[in-house]
């Protein structure tokens, strides 16, 4: 698979947009100055915020978010990333049946 880069023009914003809603727009040079995130998983997963995993049916999503959830709820490094650790609660909305036994292989792997 090829990816195609695409040049896009240098934005230029001359002025803050007022806000008019529950919603606050912020200039480029003012999200320049937000501060750099704290992360759970690093470079990976944001202490804070929302985040989700998708994919195609059957691509392992379940795998990578109960992997990534183990992790964080035993302070475990993550694929290399450093985790903090802290309580986890998984949602099995889709497959729950199957999550019991993944997750005790998940145990048996690291022992």
């Amino acid at each position: 698979m090829q990816t195609q880069l695409r040049q896009f023009p240098t934005l230029h914003m001359v002025a803050t947009p007022k806000p008019t809603g529950r919603f606050k727009p912020y200039s480029l040079s003012a999200l320049a100055a937000f501060p750099a995130p704290s992360w759970l998983v690093e470079d990976v997963l944001p202490a804070k915020g929302l985040a989700t995993i998708y994919g195609r049916p059957s691509d392992g999503k379940t795998f990578v978010a109960l992997d990534l959830a183990l992790c964080v709820a035993t302070g475990m490094p993550w694929h290399g990333h450093k985790t903090k650790q802290r309580q986890v609660v998984y949602v099995a909305s889709e497959g729950a049946g199957g999550i019991q036994t993944r997750a005790a292989a998940w145990e048996q792997y690291h022992s």
